[in-house]
Order: C-alpha cells, then structure tokens, then sequence
C-alpha cells in the first residue's frame, strides 16, 4: 500500500504547467491533423461510421432506444440464422460505451431539425467523439501508470509516441467507428487498476478492474489473453505463482465482485443471442475461427505486407527490440506483458484472416499499444538519462521520423486499395514517398 500511495504522491508533485502545455498541444494537433485530412480526397469519413464493421458495432444504438423490438430479429449488419432471423457477428461493447454520446447527439439532432433515425452527420461526429474522448482517458491512465515507474517527462514522451507513431492516430480520427479506440481505453483502465488493486486491494479496484477486462474482453474475445498481466503482476520468478495463488484465494470476497460484475456486463449481449437464437452463449462468428493454430502465420502478423506490425508501426519494431533488456533490467511486469504480447501475436496469427482485411497497419494490436508503453517508457528514460547530447538528438529526429511516416500512412491509406487492386510490395512503398 505504501508503495501505492508513493505513486500516488509523485503525481501530485509532478509540474502540472507542462503536462498541460504537453497534453493541450497534443489535443490540438489532432483537431488539426483532422480539418486537414477533411480537404483531401479521401472517401467520405462517415464511412467508416456507418459502413462494414463500424456499422456492426454501432447498429445495436438506433435499434435499442428508436426502433422496436423486432428490430433485433434483423439487424442491418448481420447473418442469416434461419426462420427470417439474422445475428449480428459484433457484439454491444462499443455500442456500450458509445451510448451516452449517441443520446446526446439525438437530442441534438432533434433540436436543430436534423434527420433523428440515428445516423447522419450530427451522429457521425458523435462517435468521432467518442472515440478521441475514451483515447485520451485511456492515455491519462496509461500516463498514471508509468508515472509510478518512470519520470515525468519519459512518461509523456510514451503516451505521445504511442498515440502519434502509431496506427492509434488513425483509428481515432478516422476510423472511430471501429472497436480499437475503445478497446485501447479498455485496457489502459484496466493495467491502471491491476496496479492499484495489488497495492490497494479493495472494492474499488476490483469494479475497475473487472468492469475494465470484461467489457474489453466483450469486445473483443481474444483480449482475455490479458488476464495474464492479472494474474503474473509484478511476478519475476515462476516459482513466485504459488506466493501470488495464496494471495488471490485470501481475497476470493473481492474475486467473487470481480465475477460478478463480469456477469452483469456481458448479461446485455447474453439476453440478445438469446432473444434471436435461443442460446445464451453463441458463437457468432459462424464460419470464421482459428485453423492455423498450429501453424501461425507470425511472419504476416509482423512482417506481411498487407498490414505487418513493424513495417506499418516500425516503432514497435525498436520497441520489441527491446523487451529483452526491459525483461533483466526493470521490474514493471516485465514477464507478464512478454507472455501477453507472444500470446496475442500467435492467436492473431491463427486467424483465419491473420492481415484482419481492409486495415491501416495492424489494427488487431492497438488494444496492446498500452502494454508496450512500459518498455518503450524504459527506453525512453535510458535514453533522457544518457550523458551523450548527439543520442538524444538522434533519438529525437527518429521520434520526429516515426510520426511523420505514420501521419503519412494516415493520409495515404485507402482501404479501397485492399478490394480493387493486388497488394505489393510497391503499394507499400508509396505510404513511404514525401
């Protein structure tokens, strides 16, 4: 607890001027990025609100609160079930956390005599909203967090990269509708309350933590593989598991909420399988699933052209590079977040669709951005730390580098490209071109 309390502390005294200065230059630049990206010749925006997978995500809103009940038996995005029923392959999550933004945007819709069927622009710009507001609380958790085990500017300079190297930028700006803005609030919220319940384990952490992970976990289901930073917390011996057992079953009061609350929040999606199939767990994905589980396609999660990890992130390349030495020298769960990244990328690559289709870098590890912010953070203070004036600047012109190329792939990208035209090696190299 006292080591909480530590944490707790230093981010009271850190020199709140800069980290605002910091965290209001960083607002600004995205409304900026956003006009500008507004003037090119883009398909429209609201495209990816109210088209393919975005639809799916957002289309339990307007049938929840405008429509009627039927509305459920069919909905827009969706795959026939039989006797004229169809089931949505997405689930509520992001309808969940998008809700109070669609409600306000009906009423606003309402009142200025718009079209209040819940779509339109006045809903597009809600869920554009949506999306940059739970990012950014997202990051001022995952700035909470490393602030316990990094200086103040080294923890800025992390979130920073992680949000303007990295293909989060696009998902947040362009692509709001999509699962991974909210999932990577998700998951920030729920290491911050993995930390606070190891320190303070009491009632609070335990709704956190378990509203977090299961409604991340809804989302998405093979983000249940971050219940392993749960469970190897701070851990850096195997031999420590048994320690860590005796520790959970002495508060199983607090696992017992944590199970609980896990319920509650998949109970919604529950109920509407069930209103449509009969079945209150049912795979909804149908056809798709995991056939190269035995043989992951690793080298297309990290390397393919179609989307690689480090070709279209290369930050995280550096950053991976480093994990190695992040593992013997810091002592921030290091063990914990190698076996959630090792495990994500092999699932991800047993998909049947391991590129994940149509996708601006590789969309299907942005929830995991905020686990690699702890060793991007350690780099980051070793190299504030070092004496030699020519790596910082170095450092820094790679930073600069880094968030122009990604800048440019969210300019550049055309998810049109994916379906129209083979993809090659010199369609990747254009993302590359000033």
């Amino acid at each position: 607890m006292d080591i909480w309390k530590d944490s707790i502390l230093k981010m009271k005294q850190i020199n709140n001027k800069y980290v605002k200065i910091y965290f209001l230059a960083a607002f600004l630049a995205c409304f900026v990025l956003f006009a500008i990206y507004q003037k090119v010749e883009h398909p429209r925006s609201e495209n990816y609100v109210l088209g393919s997978d975005p639809h799916g995500y957002y289309q339990y809103l307007p049938a929840f609160f405008l429509q009627e009940r039927e509305a459920f038996e069919q909905l827009p995005w969706s795959k026939p079930v039989g006797e004229g029923r169809s089931i949505s392959v997405y689930t509520c999550g992001v309808a969940m956390l998008q809700s109070p933004f669609f409600l306000v945007s009906h009423g606003i819709a309402r009142f200025i005599g718009h079209d209040s069927n819940g779509y339109g622009p006045v809903y597009y710009f809600g869920v554009l909203f949506s999306a940059f507001f739970y990012v950014w609380l997202g990051i001022v958790f995952l700035f909470s967090v490393l602030r316990r085990y990094f200086g103040e500017k080294s923890s800025i300079a992390s979130v920073m990269l992680l949000f303007f190297a990295t293909n989060l930028l696009y998902y947040t700006l362009v692509a709001p509708g999509m699962s991974h803005a909210y999932s990577f609030f998700l998951v920030s919220l729920y290491i911050w309350a993995v930390n606070r319940f190891y320190q303070v384990p009491d009632i609070r952490s335990s709704l956190l933590l378990s509203f977090s992970i299961a409604l991340a976990v809804l989302i998405r289901p093979t983000n249940v593989v971050a219940l392993i930073y749960f469970f190897l917390f701070d851990l850096t011996k195997w031999k420590e598991i048994s320690v860590r057992f005796r520790f959970l079953v002495s508060r199983w009061p607090l696992i017992l909420v944590m199970l609980f609350v896990g319920f509650l929040v998949a109970l919604p999606q529950m109920a509407y399988w069930h209103y449509v199939t009969g079945d209150w767990i049912y795979y909804s994905y149908l056809d798709e699933g995991f056939p190269n589980w035995r043989t992951p396609q690793i080298s297309t999660v990290l390397f393919g052209a179609r989307g690689g990890w480090f070709l279209y992130t290369p930050i995280m390349l550096i950053v991976s590079l480093m994990l190695i030495f992040f593992w013997r020298k810091c002592s921030c769960s290091a063990l914990a977040i190698i076996i959630v990244m090792v495990s994500i990328i092999w699932i991800n690559g047993s998909w049947w669709a391991p590129t994940f289709s149509a996708s601006a870098g590789y969309r299907a590890l942005i929830e995991y951005l905020p686990f690699m912010a702890f060793p991007l953070g350690f780099m980051l203070e070793r190299i504030m730390a070092a004496k030699w004036r020519s790596l910082n600047i170095f450092s820094f012109a790679v930073a600069v580098l880094l968030v122009f190329l990604n800048i440019q792939l969210m300019f550049k990208y055309d998810s049109t490209l994916w379906w129209d035209a083979p993809w090659d090696w010199n369609n990747l190299l254009r993302f590359f071109q000033f």
